[in-house]
Formats: structure tokens, sequence, C-alpha cells
């Protein structure tokens, strides 16, 4: 089935989904309903935030985001349920994070409005293209072109873990249970007719690289 988003008013350039309870204007602070939370980052560095049905039927009821004075490409999103935000890396090397809530119901019909300022992480000097959340330190972990992968607590931006990596990252992701991070380098070179790129390992708290793999 094709679908045809209308109103967006720059190229896509990410997206991501979420489908859960999100935060609301309630008692309990959290929708009773189920979500089904879909979200664009553009290329102008905005984000439109809604449900999939809104996007499909109604993208009125979907909201549009400017980070801060950013005009920069969104690269990648995610949206972590343990503190209510969206994380969002963008091509201008910062990570920004905006909190929202849902307003109204079901029956009358749901809005979504900002809950407080937008947060801005700004320890990376080059665009940002990965991201991961880690539940069990409460964190995320950041890579990009700068040549450096950060770990790092979301809830108050201290740095858990600086990997100087030499090498531009396309992307990288922690396995927290062993301590180890892998990351894949953002460039390819042709050798022999041969495409050829690196997988490498490193120790997630002190650094060290254990391991390249190569792809060829």
């Amino acid at each position: 089935t094709k679908i045809m988003f209308k109103g967006l008013d720059s190229p896509p350039t990410a997206i991501s989904s979420y489908y859960g309870s999100v935060p609301a204007q309630s008692h309990s602070g959290k929708t009773t309903e189920m979500i089904n939370l879909f979200m664009i980052g553009c290329e102008d560095g905005t984000l439109r935030i809604g449900s999939l049905q809104d996007f499909v039927h109604d993208i009125q009821n979907t909201m549009t985001v400017k980070l801060q004075s950013s005009s920069s490409m969104i690269s990648t999103i995610q949206y972590v349920s343990d503190f209510d935000v969206i994380v969002c890396g963008s091509m201008d090397g910062n990570v920004y994070l905006y909190f929202f809530e849902m307003v109204g119901s079901i029956v009358s019909g749901l809005t979504i409005r900002q809950r407080k300022p937008v947060r801005v992480f700004n320890h990376h000097s080059r665009p940002v293209l990965s991201l991961q959340y880690l539940k069990e330190s409460h964190s995320i972990l950041s890579a990009g072109l700068d040549e450096v992968i950060l770990l790092w607590g979301i809830a108050d931006f201290s740095i858990l873990s600086y990997i100087k990596t030499g090498v531009s990252s396309k992307c990288a992701i922690a396995l927290e249970d062993i301590g180890q991070v892998v990351s894949l380098d953002a460039n390819v070179t042709l050798l022999n007719g041969h495409f050829h790129q690196g997988f490498r390992v490193w120790n997630l708290f002190g650094g060290k690289n254990l391991q390249i793999i190569e792809l060829t």
C-alpha cells in the first residue's frame, strides 16, 4: 500500500517509532492507551511527531518542532521511554533531547505539546550518526564523524566513557553485559576491485581497541 505523507516542508532524513504509553497531562503522568508514536527528522533540522494514524489521516494533528536554532539535518532518532524523551542526533554535532506530553483524550482528540525546554549535548565536534540507549547505566552511546565514541549520562550529561577511535564511525553499539563496544567505520575503500570496511571492538570503559574485523 502506498501512503502519501503530506505537509512535510523538508525531506525526511531519519525516522523512528515507539509503541507504548507516553507522557500525558494526567494523574498518572502517562497515557492509559498505547500510542503508536512516529517520529520523522528532516533535512532542515525540524522534528515531526505524531501517531502513525495522524500522519496517514490527519497531518494537522502532528507537531512540528524546531530543535533550538539548528537548521542542520537530523541524522538519527530514538525515543527513550525511561526518561520520556526523544533523542535526536544532528549533522551539526549536537544531540538534542526533546520532552513532550499528550494533551486531551482519545474521545476528544489527543494533541502534542512541549513539556520542558530542549536540552543539548554538545560534546561532539562533527556530525552524530549513531545513538543507543543503555538501560542498565541510564546512558547514551553516541558516535559519528569526529573519531570519538562517547558514553554519557542522560540525566546530567556526565561523560562515563571517552573512546578515541582515530576513525569516523557510521554506527556504534554497546554490549553492556560484557563491557564492549562494536563500531562500524564510516569510510569504505576500494582495493583490488573489492570494497573494504572495518568493524572495531573496544573496551567500553577503558577505550582500548580489542579487535579489528575487516569486511571485504
